[in-house]
């Protein structure tokens, strides 16, 4: 059974055995700038990496690249709500997304999500609750109960497009790497 699914920059990417070689950052920022986050409900198109930007923009130096890259598996598989993630008929799913994560954090040289507790960092986590509550409040103004989740942050979540936001992905992926 086939299990790649085809990228950007034309490679074949394995899910089930993902090769740090496939891995490539311009597919990152290109497929998270189109993926749409909250399944596409938003009230204009706010994308994943622009997500991943603000929890970027959050958390302190060392911890940013981790952060950026924090949902790029979802560059792989897409993006799936929190609720329909956490149930059981998609534990396969979510196998899969810890493994293409951790072949990612591998390629780019950001601490392993094996040991001790295969989990992000306390502040990137907290900063990624904090972006979701800012930008529910702000892109499903009718849903209620997103104060509930937490404290939002204070900036402005802004409609851009897509190209701009992959070439903002790609040159903050360029900075931090560099500076590694």
């Amino acid at each position: 059974m086939v299990s790649w699914v085809l990228t950007y920059t034309g490679k074949q990417f394995d899910v089930k055995r993902p090769r740090l070689r496939d891995i490539d950052i311009r597919d990152i920022a290109h497929h998270l700038s189109l993926v749409c986050r909250f399944t596409g409900a938003c009230a204009f198109h706010y994308s994943v990496a622009q997500h991943s930007l603000l929890v970027a923009s959050q958390v302190p130096q060392e911890l940013k690249l981790e952060a950026l890259l924090h949902d790029a598996s979802e560059a792989y598989l897409a993006d799936v709500s929190r609720p329909v993630k956490k149930l059981e008929e998609l534990r396969s799913y979510r196998d899969l997304d810890r493994r293409v994560q951790h072949a990612v954090f591998r390629r780019f040289g950001v601490r392993s999500l094996e040991e001790p507790h295969m989990a992000l960092t306390n502040a990137v986590r907290t900063a990624d609750n904090a972006a979701l509550v800012t930008e529910g409040l702000a892109l499903l103004p009718y849903m209620k109960g997103w104060n509930t989740l937490g404290k939002p942050l204070k900036v402005r979540i802004a409609q851009r497009t897509p190209a701009d936001v992959e070439q903002e992905f790609l040159a903050t992926w360029e900075e931090l790497h560099h500076a590694r």
